[in-house]
Formats: C-alpha cells, sequence, structure tokens
C-alpha cells in the first residue's frame, strides 16, 4: 500500500513539475478535444474555442500593438528603432486585414462555419447509430484543421513582425531571450492543474495530509475521466494508446486513490505518522489533566 501511494504520488508529481517546466504548456488542446459528457463545460473554459473571435480584424489588429508593446519592452528598444518599426507594425496592420478582405479566406472561412453548425447538429444526435459518431469523430479532426489553416493565414503578418523586430535588435538587445509567448487562453486553468498535480503528488509521496491529498487526485482523476469518456457512443480519444471500455487508466487509478484515501497508509510510512504523534502527545498532558480533576 506504501508504495502503491508513493507511486501514484510519483505519477503526479512528475506530471505536474514536467508541464511546469514546459515555458509553452497548455491545457487548451486538451479541453477542446474533450468528447465526454462534460465536453460543453470544458470547451466554455476556452477563450475562442473555435478561433472565430481571432479571425476578425479588430482581434487581430489588437493583438498586433499588444504584440509589438511586449518586444518594444521585451528587447528595450530605443526610441529610434521604436519609431521605424512602428511603421512596419502599421504596415502589418494593413496586411492583415487583407488577408481577412481576401475572398478566397471569406469563401474558406464561410465553409469553416458551416462545418461548425453540422458539428452541432451531430452532437445532438450522438449515440443514436454509431455513423454519427464515426463521422463526428472525422469532422472534429476535419474542424482542427481548417480552424489551424485559417487561423495561419491571419496570424502570419503576426508572426512577420516579430520576425522584423529581432532582425532589427542589436546582439546585446537579444541577449534578453527568445521573444516572449503570446498569453494562453487558459492561463488560469493551466497554472491551477500544474500546481494541483504536483502538490498531490507530493502529498502522496510524503505521506502528508494523505487522505486530502487523495482526494485532490480523486477530483483531477475525475475530470480527466469525463472529458475522455469510454463509454459506448461517445468518440474515442485518438490521442489515447490502447482502447478501452469504460475502465481506463484514470478510472483504477481513482479506485487506488480511494483505497487510499479510506485507509492509514499515511501513517505507514509517511509524515502523517509524526504529525498524529505529535497531535497525541499535545492531547496527552490535557487527558491526564481531566482525569486528575
Amino acid at each position: 500500500m506504501v508504495l502503491l501511494r508513493i507511486a501514484i504520488g510519483w505519477h503526479f508529481f512528475y506530471e505536474g513539475a514536467w508541464k511546469l517546466a514546459q515555458p509553452d504548456w497548455r491545457a487548451t488542446s486538451y479541453l477542446t478535444a474533450s468528447t465526454g459528457p462534460l465536453r460543453p463545460i470544458f470547451r466554455w473554459m476556452v477563450w475562442d474555442v473555435d478561433g472565430l473571435e481571432r479571425m476578425t480584424k479588430e482581434s487581430i489588429t489588437q493583438r498586433i500593438d499588444d504584440k509589438f508593446d511586449t518586444l518594444v519592452e521585451h528587447y528595450g528598444l530605443t526610441d529610434d528603432q521604436t519609431q521605424k518599426l512602428a511603421l512596419e507594425r502599421d504596415q502589418t496592420k494593413k496586411e492583415a486585414k487583407e488577408v481577412i478582405d481576401n475572398t478566397d479566406f471569406q469563401l474558406q472561412l464561410a465553409d469553416y462555419k458551416k462545418l461548425l453548425e453540422e458539428i452541432k447538429d451531430q452532437e445532438k444526435n450522438l449515440g443514436s447509430m454509431d455513423y454519427n459518431t464515426e463521422r463526428l469523430v472525422y469532422n472534429y479532426g476535419k474542424k482542427n484543421t481548417a480552424m489551424n489553416a485559417l487561423l495561419e493565414r491571419v496570424e502570419k503578418p503576426l508572426k512577420d513582425l516579430e520576425s522584423k523586430v529581432v532582425n532589427a535588435c542589436s546582439p546585446e538587445q537579444l541577449a534578453a531571450g527568445a521573444p516572449p509567448i503570446e498569453s494562453s487562453q487558459t492561463e488560469f486553468i493551466d497554472w491551477a492543474n500544474m500546481l494541483a498535480l504536483t502538490g498531490v503528488g507530493i502529498g502522496l509521496m510524503l505521506g502528508i495530509f494523505t487522505p486530502l491529498s487523495a482526494l485532490g487526485g480523486i477530483g483531477l482523476l475525475a475530470l480527466y475521466y469525463f472529458c475522455m469518456f469510454p463509454w459506448p457512443g461517445y468518440p474515442e480519444n485518438p490521442q489515447v494508446e490502447g482502447h478501452y471500455l469504460i475502465v481506463n487508466k484514470n478510472l483504477i487509478e481513482m479506485i487506488a486513490l480511494l483505497v487510499i484515501m479510506t485507509s492509514r497508509v499515511g501513517r505507514w510510512g509517511g509524515l502523517d505518522a509524526l504529525i498524529s504523534a505529535w497531535l497525541r502527545k499535545k492531547r496527552e498532558p490535557k487527558m491526564q489533566t481531566t482525569s486528575a480533576q
């Protein structure tokens, strides 16, 4: 039981620590790929989940301004550099607007919106026929491909501007490091997930507040389980190795944590034993005083 607790704790800890070490890790793709009954909730957590907001002139113009200001501050550009590159920024805005006004782009966008409506209709009929599920899985992949293609066209001027700013920097300015990554669509959720995984892992490995740590682990695993729901009538997650029906790795680990939570395993080989002994010592004088009276 102690080895099981430590092994699960290490699994949680390393998942969280690894994500914390990646500057560009995001929960966005996992949430948007949700196929379970909580899919609407997970997708609601993501700003602009279908990318339509980022395909507007107002959005890309604002992002260009924000990116330019961030780069100026990050590299400490001089006033002269800033003035010259401001002209490039304004030109980039024009190029971005031209991309969106392009007839071919608008036709591509119209097809994408039709696909989104088709997906909504299929989700309403999910589970009625196997064919609907298979078709829905196909359209999910088609939707991601179409969205990425559209966003690539819209965001190309933004990336070009970044390259122009970097090329204009001196070696001393470039020492500031790589350009800052654009803020995540799910920044709060990213940090909450990473810190929760790490915290639960530490608690389980050290055997400190074990019931609470196990409960936290169960909560996280429940979210993952319902995000990618392995029940009949729901699309399979293409990112998961193997095939599952009702029982998957998350459910098995949840059951194991339930056993750990309801047992005294934290006191068998963890800091909970020390905490329990310390609390007993604090209670003993009070109990002795009460007995004497």
